[in-house]
C-alpha cells in the first residue's frame, strides 16, 4: 500500500479535511477521508489498550497491523 496524493478539501482555524488517494496492496486506486490538527505532531491521538486476560496465563495485549491512508504508513495499533 502507498500514498500517492493529498488534498486540502476543507478546513477551520483547529482542524483540515484532507482526501487522501493511495493505493492498496493489489494496486487498486482508493480515496480516504482523514482529519488532521494544523500546528500539531503528526502523530497525535488517544487509544484504548485492551488486556487479555486469562486464568493461569500471562496477560496479553492486543495490537494490530493496519495501513492508514491518512499517514501513509502501517501502523500497529489497538483494535476498534
Amino acid at each position: 500500500s502507498k500514498v500517492t496524493g493529498r488534498r486540502k478539501v476543507a478546513g477551520t482555524r483547529w482542524l483540515e479535511l484532507q482526501q487522501v488517494d493511495y493505493e492498496d496492496e493489489s494496486g487498486v486506486p482508493r480515496v480516504w477521508d482523514a482529519v488532521s490538527r494544523p500546528g500539531l505532531p503528526d502523530m497525535c491521538a488517544v487509544a484504548i489498550l485492551p488486556i487479555l486476560k486469562k486464568k493461569g496465563s500471562p496477560d496479553q495485549i492486543m495490537l494490530i497491523s493496519q495501513f492508514r491512508p491518512a499517514v501513509g504508513k502501517y501502523c500497529i495499533e489497538a483494535p476498534a
